[in-house]
């Protein structure tokens, strides 16, 4: 059981904390600042006590990242909000940000991550959980998330695709599920009105 509930958790982290718009997050004076990291294919490793590390691949690009966050995050999962962000002395960057999981509970980050972001990075996460249906998801835990650059897109891939563990790939694109909603409800009202055209012609 405590395997199951830390990969759980493990895998919430790696696919979709923090999944609020940067153009939206924003502090007293503005947007919460973050770095910007070069575009093409991300290789993310999560890496949390007793869990197997989760490693997912995303095409990106800067609009893409103005959308996720860059501490990790390939999906917009929960209602999640950036509450401060800065560069500091040494190079390195911090972050703090709040989610809302429903039933999974409320989960505080904070953290600080280093490197290039044109090659490769490291984060280093604490994540607090209160409040959880589960028991066993509350609590404080450690993470690591690497980054790895591996190059150009590949030619079959498009901007927004994500590659989770397993194989299977998405397009991470918050906006894709709705619109496949819209066109069959296009579909089924052009059915409709297909039927009802001849039935009146009849």
């Amino acid at each position: 059981m405590r395997w199951q509930i830390l990969g759980a958790v493990a895998a919430v982290i790696a696919v979709g904390l923090g999944g609020c718009q940067k153009d939206k997050a924003k502090t007293a004076g503005g947007p919460v600042p973050g770095p910007e990291r070069k575009a093409g294919l991300w290789e993310q490793t999560t890496t949390i006590a007793d869990v197997k590390p989760q490693t997912v691949r995303l095409c990106t690009d800067r609009t893409v990242d103005a959308s996720l966050p860059w501490w990790g995050g390939v999906a917009q999962t929960g209602n999640c909000k950036p509450i401060s962000g800065k560069k500091n002395p040494d190079g390195s960057w911090s972050f703090e940000s709040r989610c809302d999981m429903g039933a999974a509970g409320k989960t505080g980050l904070t953290g600080s991550g280093a490197g290039d972001f044109n090659s490769r990075y490291e984060v280093k996460i604490t994540v607090v959980t209160a409040g959880a249906a589960e028991p066993k998801m509350n609590g404080r835990r450690q993470l690591t998330n690497v980054m790895v650059w591996k190059g150009e897109c590949p030619a079959d891939w498009s901007v927004g695709d994500v590659e989770v563990p397993g194989g299977t790939r998405m397009n991470r694109d918050p906006d894709s599920v709705s619109r496949e909603i819209a066109k069959a409800k296009a579909a089924l009202a052009a059915q409709d009105a297909e039927a009802k055209a001849k039935a009146a012609a009849q």
